[in-house]
């Protein structure tokens, strides 16, 4: 069993792309698995997942909640902006 770095530094996985590499904005540069689906015309590389909170405020509001409600709810700590 490999360790997660001999994994990383697989030479047949390099070569068949298996890792994208991003900056993350907290976490800095972060690698992780490339999509395996090979679509004519279409990148392999991935996005960084989205931050904690990070679409909360608008998601609540495009669902019609107030936006007082969700001020609300911020500054009490009950969701992540």
């Amino acid at each position: 069993v490999w360790e997660g770095r001999e994994v990383l530094d697989d030479e047949q996985l390099r070569a068949r792309d298996a890792w994208f590499t991003h900056r993350h904005p907290r976490a800095g540069q972060v690698t992780g698995p490339a999509t395996p689906l090979r679509l004519a015309g279409s990148s392999r590389r991935g996005q960084p997942a989205p931050r904690l909170g990070q679409h909360s405020r608008n998601l609540l509001l495009r669902l019609g909640f107030p936006a007082g409600i969700v001020d609300d709810l911020i500054e009490q700590g009950v969701i992540v902006d």
